[in-house]
Parts: C-alpha cells; sequence; structure tokens
C-alpha cells in the first residue's frame, strides 16, 4: 500500500483537519497508509480529540507546536526532512503556504508533492485583514506560494476561477471537491425537528433562518440581519447563529442582536441544529480572494434540505447552482436584493418539494464520495 503525508498548519479556532479532511483521509485509506502532521498552537485539548479521531480510523497525528514563526519554520523544516528521510512516502501533500514554504528545501523527485491551494490567502489577508499587498511580508509569501506552485507535481484548487490567481502550472492543476457525509447532514424528522425548535424557543409558527460557520467581515452579518429585518415586516422570524467565534457579535448593537439565537456547537450537534430551520443563509463578501474558495456550507445545507440564499460571485457557486429551484444567488447585495431574497424565504420555507429538491441537489454536487473520487483521481492521476 502507499503510504501519504498530510502536512497542515492550523489556528486554535478552525477545525478544518477533522470536519473537512478527516472523512476525506479517510476514503483514501484504502489505497494509502496515512500520517498527519499539524503544525498548530493552543487547544491541546483539541489535538488530543483530533489523535483519538484519526488514530482510531488507522492514521497517525503528530502535532507541532507553532511558537515564535520564524523559528517554527526552522524547525519544521528540519523535522520533516528527517520524516522523508525515516518514512518512505509515496505521496505528500500540504496544505497552506508555510508547508509549502518548509518543504521546498526537500522536494523535487520521490515522492510526489501535492501542494493543496485551499484557496487564497494572501489575497484574503489583503482583502479582510489589511495586508498590504505592496509590502514585503506579502510579496515575500506571495513568492513561497508561486515556488511551491512550480516544485509540485499537483496543485489542488477548489474552484476554476482559482486557476486565474495562480502562477501557470501546464498539466498541475485539479479541482476537487469540499464534500460532505450524506449519513450525518440529513433530512430532519419532524418530530427531532420540532423538539428541538422548542428546546431553543422557536414557535412553530416563527420561519427560522440558520447560518453556521466563521464570523467576520468577509460574512456579511449586517446583510443576514436586514435580510431578517425584511422577513419581520410580515412574518415573525429569527436568526439562528452556530459559530466558533461568537465575540464577534459583540460589535453588534443589542438591539440587533436580540435577534439572534447565538450557540458555539460540538461539529457533531451541527446537523440537527441545521435540521430545525426553515432556510440558510450563504451570503459573503465578493472579492478577488473569494473566487477560490468552495463553501462548504452550502453542502450541509443541502443535504439537510434547506433551501439557501447564496452569493453567486463566489469561487464556482454560479455555475453549480444556476438555475435550480432550492437556491436564491445574489449578485449584488444591494437594498432590493436582499428584500427580494427575504420574499423569496418566505415563499419557499416549509416547502416539501422544495427540501427534497435541495436535498438532491446536495447529494449531486457536494458528497462526500465526490468528494473523495476528486482527490484520488488528482493522486493518482
Amino acid at each position: 500500500m502507499k503510504r501519504l503525508l498530510f502536512i497542515t498548519w492550523d489556528g486554535p479556532q478552525v477545525n478544518y483537519l477533522e470536519g473537512l479532511f478527516y472523512p476525506i483521509l479517510r476514503g483514501l485509506k484504502g489505497s494509502y497508509a496515512v500520517d498527519v502532521v499539524q503544525f498548530t498552537w493552543g487547544d491541546r485539548e483539541k489535538s488530543e480529540k483530533a489523535a483519538r479521531l484519526l488514530e482510531g480510523a488507522g492514521m497517525h497525528y503528530t502535532r507541532v507546536e507553532i511558537g515564535a514563526r520564524v523559528w517554527t519554520l526552522l524547525k519544521g523544516t528540519f523535522y520533516l526532512r528527517s520524516r522523508f528521510r525515516k518514512q518512505n512516502y509515496d505521496v505528500v501533500m500540504y496544505r497552506s503556504i508555510y508547508p509549502g514554504l518548509m518543504i521546498l528545501p526537500w522536494s523535487g523527485g520521490k515522492p510526489k508533492w501535492v501542494f493543496d491551494a485551499d484557496g487564497l490567502p494572501l489575497e484574503e489577508k489583503v482583502d479582510f485583514g489589511g495586508m498590504n499587498p505592496n509590502g514585503p511580508f506579502f510579496r515575500v509569501l506571495k513568492w513561497v506560494e508561486g515556488a511551491a506552485v512550480r516544485k509540485a507535481d499537483r496543485v489542488l484548487v477548489r474552484s476554476a476561477r482559482a486557476l486565474d490567481a495562480l502562477p501557470p502550472g501546464p498539466g498541475k492543476f485539479r479541482v476537487v471537491l469540499n464534500g460532505r457525509d450524506s449519513s450525518v447532514y440529513q433530512l430532519p424528522e419532524e418530530v427531532q425537528r420540532r423538539t428541538l425548535r422548542a428546546s431553543i424557543g422557536v414557535s412553530e409558527d416563527e420561519l427560522l433562518l440558520v447560518y453556521s460557520g466563521s464570523l467576520g467581515p468577509q460574512y456579511c452579518v449586517p446583510e443576514m440581519l436586514q435580510l431578517l429585518d425584511v422577513l419581520n415586516e410580515e412574518h415573525k422570524a429569527r436568526l439562528l447563529v452556530l459559530t466558533g467565534s461568537p465575540d464577534y457579535l459583540h460589535s453588534f448593537d443589542e438591539g440587533a442582536r436580540a435577534k439572534l439565537l447565538v450557540f458555539n456547537l460540538p461539529a457533531t450537534e451541527v446537523p440537527r441544529y441545521l435540521g430545525a430551520a426553515d432556510a440558510a443563509l450563504a451570503i459573503r463578501k465578493g472579492s478577488p480572494s473569494m473566487r477560490a474558495v468552495s463553501p462548504v456550507k452550502l453542502g450541509e445545507y443541502l443535504m439537510c434540505g434547506l433551501p439557501v440564499v447564496a452569493t453567486a460571485d463566489i469561487g464556482d457557486t454560479r455555475e453549480l447552482l444556476r438555475g435550480r429551484n432550492a437556491c436564491l444567488l445574489l449578485e449584488d447585495h444591494t437594498t432590493a436584493s436582499i428584500r427580494q431574497a427575504a420574499h423569496w424565504v418566505a415563499l419557499v420555507s416549509g416547502n416539501k418539494e422544495i427540501q427534497q429538491e435541495a436535498r438532491r441537489l446536495g447529494l449531486e454536487k457536494f458528497s462526500l464520495e465526490e468528494s473523495i473520487a476528486t482527490y484520488q483521481k488528482a493522486l493518482e492521476g
């Protein structure tokens, strides 16, 4: 059996390893023995949970502590070199720019080097984090990204539009999917749905919208609140927010926060809470960095039978969901568009045919099986 090493660099606020990559790596185990090295900082309990999850599925997990960044990069570079010498890996897949920098001195020849270019993190920092695109830090990291692309045998991206922003690499690029497990994200049972709504104080005559994921300037909280206000002109409506970063909402006034139900949940609880909602919101600010992302929450919402209001100009969302009755695509976030979206939500909420179509669309475009197949093909091609 071939051996695969997956290297990732993650902050304490994200759970990409457990939520996104663990199911994909588990799906690859029929072809690969998988080792995972995670560079991270903060919550050791979270790392221990990841270790139990991965090792319970027959994968090996190593946490490497991130301290001072330059020292970590130097230490990580020689740690990985030692690992390459001791283990005869067939494939090394590295996610993010910093792992790309650490493997640059050693890449070439065997094993096969696969750069998982998940989004455009540098452009995202420019768009939403205040990074200077003409500054030395951006220029150095952009050079590293370009070198990682040139050195790699394969480059994995999440949208066809991402190719416009990356250095050319003829024959290297493959679009892979962020799939979700359809046995976890399911249409809710009616009794379970009613019970959960009652437990969080939502009556059956209320429209319950849901947003699940990170919060920040790019996630359009003001637009979500505006849509909620329009709904409340003629209906009773609430917004359920499932997030690991609830502190972001403290910047909004008390009146706005009173309209929200906010929960920081374990990943295992999220599907149950999604099932309590009537519709979902996937509104994000369009920007150069957003052309390269694949909003993983779209698959979760749709598999749970939720009609979705989504921004069209995010990754390949327009191409994937155009013309589907279970989705309303926003071309802009003007007041007129937000009002139209609110009226659409009121129209489709509770429609069983729309719920079934959402489920079918989720299975068609965002299934874990299809995601694993795209990775398998990319790694073996």
